[in-house]
């Protein structure tokens, strides 16, 4: 597919075998039309062996071959000229006169083999390899022998490239040089965890001013496992991560490995209690009386509407008053009973009180009812009560998905995760019902005190939190450049299944509200207002789900470059994250919470530009 880096076709690389500027560096081991190395001239030269390109072997000459008189030009002995050479081998002969005799020729590279030892001087001969790829291009660096010769075998371990070392596979046991895909000279990298980084990576090609090269050899990225040191992202996965690198990748199967799955979201914490107690109930109000019969008797006492519910908390993330409100009183039978002017005619109740908090209609109290006149029948009807509003419930909001993608931490790539759900309020108390109205049913006879209203519950203590977001999914790189310049021929890459996300956590639960209580008993007179029960406290949001990981053949930075075509194959993006529940254990009729989103699947695609 097209892209923003622009790979589209294919590109036959003309690289410089030069590498005193930095240019990329490609020896070309399965090649023809080499120039024959080292052909000695006239008398006894020496040829110098270990050709590359296909070129032919360093033909020995027969030097200081005897004249008449037993004696050669040089007035020395006959001496053999240089041994023929092969690639790869440690040439050695005569200097370029002929007059030395046999002697040693610095040989170009440095040997590995799954069969040979680490050491401060492994790999100057095909005898003694060095056993990590690693440790040959250290020795190569230190012995100043640009090329790294690769037995055929799988190498564990992170590959870590130094500037101006080629790294050369496909050798086998007799260190013949043939093609990667041939039996018996394939060469694989198996990668592991990078020390420092603690990223899963094959190749470390960091901080390369002069080219590095790789060449006929596979990459088999590691799979990624965890989690980002404190984070809930999982790792990527990352054939050849490159920061700051100039790096030249010729005939090179780069398998990458899985994205690591992201961790869930934490579930947020309850509320401190989670059932009602005692206290947070409403009481009921106090009894209305009907019991004056005979001659009449003054009675200007009213009833007591029922106590409210309380509540506190000791760690609610809300400081909302969760009390309610007190039932009304109930009216007096009479009005006045001393002094001049008495007066027989009842009252009527008073109002429910509001509850600590109101919130529009919730939790007001109840209205009162009205009291009977004199000389009137009212039935035991002195006008209707009304009862008191229930407390508001506040939940926390669900969380919020992120947007499609990931981000860049320490020059690595993370799928973003989800959004925490937010914390609730306290739970507003219920309204205090009514107080009933006393009543008159003559002015002789039989009076009623109206009965108390009863009192709103308290509502109960907020979630402490609501649930953490799902972690990202970790992706599947086949090469990740940061600042670097890549120059490519012959490479491929088979993505692999980037890694899921991490579903939201579950929110918090609410406490329960207390319940309001009826009013009291109403001989003769109207039916107080009940009191209201408080809300519950609020549940925590569920938290959302993060995003799934990404599987791209290449991804690189806005300054780095790409020379050349990838051949980009298989693969799976991750899948988003579910949204947390909120309160999943709450009651049916407090089922009410906020869940979390869905976080986004992760993308599949050829190439990535960030």
């Amino acid at each position: 597919m097209k892209s923003a880096l622009g790979l589209v076709g294919l590109t036959v690389l003309a690289l410089s075998c030069s590498s005193s500027s930095g240019d990329a560096l490609f020896a070309d081991l399965g090649g023809s039309g080499g120039t024959a190395a080292g052909t000695s001239q006239g008398g006894g030269g020496n040829a110098s062996g270990g050709a590359s390109g296909g070129g032919a072997s360093g033909t020995s000459q027969t030097g200081g071959t005897s004249q008449t008189g037993g004696t050669n030009p040089t007035g020395g002995t006959s001496q053999t000229g240089g041994m023929s050479g092969s690639a790869g081998s440690e040439p050695t002969g005569g200097d370029a006169s002929g007059a030395g005799g046999e002697g040693p020729m610095p040989p170009a590279a440095i040997y590995v083999a799954t069969t040979g030892t680490d050491s401060a001087a492994c790999g100057l001969t095909k005898t003694d390899p060095c056993q990590s790829i690693s440790q040959g291009v250290a020795r190569g660096a230190q012995a100043a022998r640009p090329s790294v010769y690769v037995q055929a075998g799988s190498y564990p371990g992170v590959v870590v490239l130094k500037s101006g070392i080629s790294v050369l596979g496909g050798f086998d046991n007799n260190w013949q040089n043939a093609a990667q895909t041939d039996a018996g000279h394939q060469v694989i990298v198996q990668g592991g965890l990078e020390a420092q980084s603690q990223e899963y990576v094959g190749v470390w090609a960091h901080d390369l001013a002069q080219s590095a090269s790789l060449q006929n050899l596979e990459i088999d990225a590691p799979d990624a496992v965890g989690q980002r040191a404190g984070s809930l992202d999982g790792r990527s996965s990352y054939g050849i991560h490159a920061v700051a690198a100039k790096l030249s990748l010729k005939d090179v199967v780069i398998k990458a490995g899985k994205g690591a799955k992201g961790a869930d979201g934490v579930s947020g914490q309850d509320a401190e209690s989670l059932t009602a107690n005692v206290a947070m109930n409403g009481s009921a109000g106090a009894n209305g009386d009907a019991t004056n019969a005979g001659p009449a008797t003054c009675n200007a006492e009213t009833t007591a509407g029922g106590p409210a519910g309380v509540n506190s908390c000791t760690s609610s993330p809300s400081n909302v008053d969760m009390s309610g409100g007190k039932g009304g009183d109930g009216g007096s039978r009479d009005f006045k009973c001393a002094g001049a002017g008495f007066s027989y005619v009842a009252q009527p109740g008073t109002d429910g009180a509001d509850a600590a908090t109101v919130s529009g209609q919730a939790g007001k109290g109840g209205t009162h009812g009205s009291g009977g006149g004199p000389m009137t029948n009212q039935n035991g009807a002195c006008g209707a009560t009304g009862s008191g509003v229930a407390g508001a419930v506040a939940n926390g909001n669900g969380g919020s998905k992120a947007t499609s993608g990931g981000k860049l931490v320490s020059n690595f790539w993370y799928a973003l995760p989800g959004g925490d759900g937010g914390t609730g309020k306290n739970g507003t108390g219920g309204g205090g019902g009514g107080g009933g109205g006393g009543c008159d049913y003559s002015n002789i006879f039989t009076d009623a005190r109206g009965a108390g209203g009863g009192g709103g519950g308290a509502g109960g203590c907020a979630a402490r939190s609501g649930g953490g977001g799902g972690g990202g999914g970790g992706g599947s790189f086949g090469i990740f450049g940061v600042g670097s310049n890549i120059d490519v021929n012959g490479v491929s890459v088979v993505r692999a299944t980037a890694g899921d996300a991490g579903k939201g956590g579950a929110g918090g639960q609410g406490q329960s509200g207390g319940s309001g209580h009826a009013g009291g008993l109403h001989p003769q007179t109207a039916e107080p207002g009940a009191g209201a029960a408080g809300a519950h406290g609020g549940h925590g949001g569920g938290g959302a789900g993060g995003n799934g990981g990404s599987a791209y053949g290449v991804a690189l930075s806005a300054d780095s470059m790409l020379n050349g075509s990838v051949a980009t194959s298989g693969g799976a993006a991750g899948k988003a994250g579910d949204g947390g529940a909120s309160a999943p254990n709450a009651t049916l009729a407090e089922r009410d919470g906020v869940d979390g989103e869905a976080g986004n699947p992760g993308m599949l695609a050829e190439t990535l530009s960030f």
